[in-house]
């Protein structure tokens, strides 16, 4: 199997909150996001499209409109959003949104993580602003965070109060990898980290135990300073060369067991 970076356009529509086509119709449905790009580089209201069903500040302002929910943050102005499901797990590292009328409208990104195996939940790759963009097709590729966790389903979300006409997209490409992405830390401290990881492997959660940790399956140490005389001393350094989450969390593990 190829370890290299995995291309794929959406297999499947899961959700959506709203579409102009009729549940009927294949016309201007959402299901026509699913599969290969069909429509770009064109650029015009084309039936094979996903379209949403609402444009311009009217539906917002509207007496009719639904009021927002108070314990929605200022900064959250998602108004539509669509799910999607590609055939393979990876870890994301590139996405192509192809809109093809009225572009301009995503906001934010998400995908759907298991960080453990009862665990399931949604993190964000980018969130951004409404943009107003000249009226032809184009590609929206934009720098989407790294991930700890594979994912197969995708969130978009959209704003688009701004627009004078309906948002249409065409299709969306998912490029990633079948496996995690090594940190430049670990490439650069080599082995000598792999063999503190599996020392420090042991330790295992147990909500009932002091802290949630269970310390009984901790390794016997003979050294006078326990887990510490396993570390290289280049390893000392790790809180001054650690720029990334993981690296942060890990020195951490590595302070909690001294």
């Amino acid at each position: 199997m190829d370890d290299g970076v995995l291309e794929q356009f959406a297999s499947k529509v899961i959700d959506f909150s709203s579409q102009y086509g009729s549940e009927t119709s294949i016309s201007y449905v959402a299901s026509n996001l699913a599969g290969s790009k069909n429509i770009y580089p064109n650029y015009g209201d084309y039936t094979q499209a996903f379209v949403l069903r609402s444009y311009g500040p009217w539906w917002r302002d509207a007496p009719s409109a639904c009021q927002p929910f108070r314990r929605s943050k200022e900064s959250f102005i998602s108004q539509d959003f669509v799910d999607l499901e590609f055939e393979e797990a990876v870890y994301p590292t590139k996405l192509d949104i192809y809109e093809t009328y009225n572009g301009g409208t995503v906001v934010r990104i998400l995908a759907v993580i298991s960080p453990t195996p009862k665990t399931t939940c949604w993190t964000t790759l980018w969130t951004g602003l409404q943009q107003n963009i000249p009226a032809e097709a184009r590609k929206f590729s934009p720098e989407i965070k790294q991930i700890d966790h594979p994912t197969k389903v995708l969130r978009i979300e959209f704003a688009h109060t701004h627009v004078d006409y309906y948002t249409e997209l065409d299709a969306v490409y998912l490029y990633g990898k079948r496996k995690k992405v090594s940190h430049k830390i670990a490439n650069r401290l080599g082995s000598s980290v792999d063999r503190v990881i599996s020392k420090l492997s042991c330790l295992t959660v147990d909500h009932g135990g002091d802290r949630g940790w269970d310390m009984s399956k901790k390794h016997s140490i003979e050294q006078s300073n326990g887990f510490f005389d396993l570390l290289p001393v280049n390893l000392l350094f790790l809180p001054i060369m650690c720029r990334d989450a993981n690296c942060h969390w890990f020195t951490m593990i590595v302070m909690f067991i001294i």
